[in-house]
This record gives C-alpha cells, sequence and structure tokens, in this order.
C-alpha cells in the first residue's frame, strides 16, 4: 500500500458525498465499577449482546480495543442517536458501570466495509 492516496476528481468526490449518511459512533471507556467483582462476566454479556446488535444491522462496525489504553472500544451504529442511546441505556455493561459511553453523530457511505 502506498502513502499517498489515489486521485479522484471533483465529480468522483461530489457523486460519493451526495451517497453519505447519518450513523452514530459510540466511544466506550471504562467506567467506575470496571474493577468490580463480576465484571468479565459483565463485559461477556456486553460482547454478546453486540454480536446479536451487530447479527440484526443495527451494529454493523464493532471495534473492541486491544490496547491497553483507557479507550476500550468503538461502535457504528445504524440508528439514529436518539435510538443509540436507549440501545446503550440498556446494556449490561452501562447499567452497571463497567463501562462509559457516548455518542457522536457521523456521516458515512453505505456499504462501507472494513477489509477483510
Amino acid at each position: 500500500m502506498t502513502s499517498t492516496p489515489a486521485p479522484i476528481s471533483d465529480e468522483e468526490f461530489r457523486a460519493l458525498r451526495a451517497t453519505a449518511r447519518e450513523y452514530s459512533v459510540v466511544l466506550l471507556s471504562p467506567g467506575p465499577n470496571r474493577h468490580m467483582d463480576g465484571a468479565d462476566a459483565i463485559i461477556y454479556s456486553h460482547g454478546m449482546r453486540n454480536v446479536s446488535l451487530h447479527r440484526d444491522g443495527r451494529l454493523p462496525v464493532v471495534c473492541p480495543s486491544t490496547d491497553s489504553s483507557e479507550f476500550r472500544g468503538l461502535g457504528i451504529f445504524n440508528c439514529s442517536v436518539e435510538e443509540t442511546i436507549e440501545l446503550m441505556e440498556t446494556d449490561p455493561a452501562i447499567m452497571a458501570g463497567v463501562l462509559h459511553y457516548e455518542v457522536h453523530s457521523v456521516r458515512s457511505f453505505p456499504g462501507s466495509t472494513l477489509p477483510g
């Protein structure tokens, strides 16, 4: 892979930009109870729930953190900010205070995928 991206014309950029739509991004960080007894089981339940949301199309991108920073992960939701907040407020790790979240409205291109 080269460090310089392939050029794009104004016409191509405008056409692609016109296809962008709104999504919600959730950023996760440790909550006040991140070290409580049973936190690992709660995180497991959180992960299972995320896979269920992924499978039904509401959480197409799930990215748990793999480093040792305070950042715990992100998810891109195919939902409004309001619906995403409702989903997060019923997440077992949020309810238990093991994780904390923030939601942001973003735009992206439908059909975008991670390389694999």
